[in-house]
């Protein structure tokens, strides 16, 4: 990869390619939110506010649903509960 400062947090790369000439176009590193699983392109220095959240350790998108620490696989286990108690009210 050809960036300057590669983030040894990244969750992915992505690369934009040319269709008509298969050249890239751009490339670089995403980071994911740890709260909400939103995935954005790091570019340093462009004004947008990010956030990080000290009890999971991770990135947050700066979101206002991500200001709360509720991490991904907990809101998971939370919804799959609440299918469960559904599924057992309608059986």
């Amino acid at each position: 990869m050809t960036l300057l400062r590669l983030n040894p947090r990244a969750s992915g790369e992505f690369q934009v390619v040319s269709l008509e000439t298969g050249r890239v176009l751009q490339e670089g590193q995403t980071l994911s939110c740890c709260h909400c699983q939103r995935t954005w392109a790091v570019r340093p220095g462009s004004g947008r506010q990010r956030g990080w959240c000290l009890r999971c350790n991770a990135p947050t998108c700066g979101g206002p649903a991500c200001l709360t620490c509720l991490p991904w696989e907990r809101q998971m286990e939370i919804m799959e509960r609440r299918a469960g108690l559904r599924r057992a009210v309608t059986e």
